[in-house]
């Protein structure tokens, strides 16, 4: 029975009486109804088979890659400079350009991220190795900074091209290298500040750094970087700026002063854009910085199981207004 046949057949049935109008509609959405189901149900099935083979191709790019450290790490002796280059940089290279080829057959899933990964764990070692073959002092700044901004570049522009989450996060990682690289040349010879504290404002301003790119990809698919981003970023910020802080005799006032404000600052920006990692850590922080304050200010005149006391109903009271905000704001 064809389509006309069909519809002759609503025509005679609501002639008679017998058919009516909420009827066919009826009909009509239950059948549709019906097909959205199952389109669903099949593009579910699809997305979580992509997502699974995912994983094994990035779980077998590891293998691959360990089990190509192992194998150079035993000929390693018997090879000489043009083959230790070639096979740590060689197929760094050409796994990369796998990468590429294998990254327009859309057919198979995630086999061109896989390999891209394998290249940004190889090419780096294998650019160590050739310049370490060419007696070329590779701890040295200037070196530092060309191999890692060359990485970091490469990577970017790869990610600009592709738009694949690995080089993204690969481009961040080799970006960390070179921030450290260049900074650490630029100033080596300036005596600003002691090396230690010079340090942690190194890390406090990447931990700002990694917030604010996490922020910028708040509203996209890539949730999982979003999250690791605003773990180590609020970890590097808010753990350096503790440090700063220092210690009695030799403590920092105008950080001790500053701190409270800048951990209710990123409280304020959880709730905002809804970060639990954001929240869940400014309320441990402040809870740390509150109990040393008054381990480092008052236990002498409290006494010491008394600070103890004090510092757990600090705990959970802090615990507490964690829970508070996050269902006040929803986070």
């Amino acid at each position: 029975m064809n389509k006309d046949d069909i519809l002759d057949g609503i025509k005679s049935l609501a002639a008679s009486g017998q058919l009516e109008r909420n009827e066919i509609t009826a009909a009509y959405d239950e059948g549709k109804g019906h097909l959205s189901h199952e389109q669903s149900e099949d593009n579910e099935s699809s997305s979580t088979l992509s997502r699974y083979s995912g994983i094994l191709y990035y779980i077998g790019g590891g293998i691959v890659f360990l089990g190509l450290i192992f194998f150079i790490g035993q000929l390693w002796s018997d090879l000489n400079t043009f083959m230790r280059i070639f096979i740590t940089l060689g197929t760094g290279l050409a796994t990369y350009v796998m990468g590429v080829l294998f990254n327009q057959q859309h057919r198979l899933g995630s086999a061109g991220p896989a390999f891209f990964m394998i290249s940004a764990l190889l090419i780096p070692g294998g650019i160590l190795v050739s310049f370490d073959e060419f007696n070329i002092r590779i701890d040295e700044d200037k070196i530092q900074n060309l191999i890692s901004g060359l990485l970091f570049i490469t990577y970017l522009v790869s990610y600009i091209i592709f738009k694949r989450f690995v080089l993204l996060a690969f481009t961040i990682l080799f970006g960390t290298w070179f921030y450290f690289a260049a900074t650490g040349s630029l100033l080596s010879n300036a005596i600003l500040l002691p090396e230690w504290r010079f340090g942690y404002y190194l890390f406090a301003t990447l931990g700002l750094s990694y917030l604010f790119i996490g922020f910028s990809y708040q509203e996209t698919d890539k949730q999982a970087l979003v999250k690791i981003l605003y773990f180590f970023g609020i970890n590097f910020f808010l753990g350096s700026l503790l440090a700063l802080t220092g210690w009695k005799p030799s403590q920092d006032v105008l950080w001790e002063l500053l701190y409270p404000g800048i951990v209710f600052a990123g409280l304020y920006i959880s709730a905002v854009i809804h970060s639990r990692i954001i929240l869940a850590f400014c309320a441990l922080y402040l809870a740390g910085y509150i109990i040393k304050i008054t381990v480092e200010y008052f236990s002498d005149g409290l006494g010491w199981p008394i600070t103890l006391i004090l510092c757990g109903f600090i705990l959970m009271g802090m615990g507490y207004a964690a829970i508070h905000l996050k269902r006040k704001y929803n986070i």
